[in-house]
């Protein structure tokens, strides 16, 4: 009998699935000049997906996971999309594919996370039975600790195989409707000096967006965004990280997949605020999850670590200034994380007493210790075995501290040899 396939929504995806948040870090403390264009390595190989993002100079985050449609070890989905923009050294995710799951994997709608905060998120992702992996950018527009991204996104039904065969037979019919009503597009085409059919598009206006933003826009419209250049506000027109101007100019018509260069006001420093907030309460909480809040509220965060029996490995012990303090929003949080319980250095001297000298040596060794032997002869105690040993039985000593043993070397053999007859 054929194994049932679960057929997946547009929307949802199978539980289980790795989703990537690309969570804000704020803008950058040096403004990057250098970008390079993000390469289409959807449906590729990995390697082959690898090779290309490192050639663009950029980073990459590999996330596998099970998917019904796609080929294993090919490329299902990537951030950011293909063109985009993006500073050189940044760090990019690709999804890559391990084949059909071993059995059907119940539908789970994906929820869409951008805009919630880190916390958040991971909470409503997990909820839905989904597993997050965080990746972190720079980000303009989005303040830090929110989610700018997420991929797969809610627009994408994650790959997900088709209801049935009528809808691909529906699909071809509308291409080729599509074909046939070709001529009535003409008028959209102009041709190019090479006579080759060239698609024209307009430029859309992007003058006083952020920059993420403009970026979408422009994606849409059919364009990639080109240079980045870094202007001074020339006015109060435009605030930091808006879109000042672009070339082409907004209306402009120019060939699908042009270049749209843009100008963009410079982020500016500014003094930090004097204005009040209450420290939250970020003890007992984990690490990641205590940065989040604190940044979220605009503190900066000192993180230090120390051993903590009574408290679990990567939670907070304590923070200073205490909850409910009132101070600056740029002051500094320190929060103390515990790393587990303080590993033991003393131990117990075992009883060797007894024992032959290999069997004493294994039980010391195990125990953490190391052995120190002498001989001596014993008319009580056999050969090759432990008379005494010091330190004494449960007396405890530092990791790697010596036992000395005298081990019998049976009767002295020399006894009554020297004695003389009596006369």
């Amino acid at each position: 009998m054929a194994k049932s396939k679960i057929v997946y929504e547009k929307g949802s995806i199978p539980q289980g699935s790795r989703v990537v948040i690309v969570v804000s870090q704020g803008p950058a403390l040096i403004q990057p000049t250098t970008f390079s264009a993000m390469p289409n390595v959807v449906g590729k190989s990995q390697g082959v997906a690898l090779e290309a993002i490192s050639r663009a100079k950029l980073q990459a985050k590999v996330v596998y996971d099970y998917h019904e449609t796609v080929r294993k070890g090919a490329v299902s989905a990537q951030f950011p999309s293909a063109e985009a923009n993006v500073v050189v050294g940044s760090e990019t995710a690709v999804l890559v594919s391990s084949g059909q799951a071993g059995n059907p994997r119940p539908a789970t709608v994906l929820p869409d996370v951008v805009g919630m905060s880190e916390v958040e998120a991971v909470g409503v992702l997990e909820a839905a039975g989904l597993s997050p992996q965080v990746m972190r950018e720079y980000n303009t527009s989005v303040p830090a600790g929110v989610v700018a991204s997420q991929l797969p996104d809610t627009r994408s039904n994650g790959g997900a195989e088709p209801k049935s065969k009528v809808g691909f037979w529906v699909i071809v019919a509308i291409l080729a409707l599509a074909l046939i009503a070709g001529g009535l597009y003409l008028n959209h085409i102009k041709k190019t000096e090479n006579n080759t059919a060239t698609i024209q598009v307009t430029v859309p206006t992007v003058t006083g967006l952020q920059l993420d933003e403009a970026t979408k826009k422009i994606e849409v419209a059919k364009l990639v965004v080109g240079t980045i250049t870094r202007v001074d506000a020339t006015s109060g027109a435009h605030k930091t990280g808006d879109v000042a101007s672009s070339d082409p100019t907004a209306g402009t018509k120019v060939a699908e997949g042009s270049k749209v260069n843009l100008e963009v006001v410079k982020v500016e420093t500014t003094a930090p605020s004097t204005e009040n907030v209450i420290v939250p309460d970020v003890v007992g909480q984990r690490e990641n999850t205590a940065v989040s809040t604190l940044k979220n509220k605009g503190f900066s965060v000192s993180v230090s670590a120390k051993p903590d029996g009574d408290v679990e490995k990567g939670r907070v012990i304590s923070q200073t200034p205490n909850a409910g303090a009132s101070v600056a929003t740029a002051g500094e949080v320190t929060i103390v994380v515990s790393t587990g319980p303080k590993p033991v250095t003393t131990v117990s001297v075992p009883n060797v007493v007894g024992l032959t000298n290999v069997a004493a040596e294994k039980l010391v060794t195990v125990t953490g210790l190391t052995l120190s032997s002498s001989t001596s002869s014993s008319d009580t105690v056999a050969k090759g075995s432990v008379i005494s040993q010091t330190p004494n039985v449960g007396i405890m000593v530092k990791k790697g501290s010596a036992v000395t043993v005298i081990v019998s070397t049976g009767p002295d053999a020399t006894l009554g040899l020297n004695t003389q007859p009596t006369p």
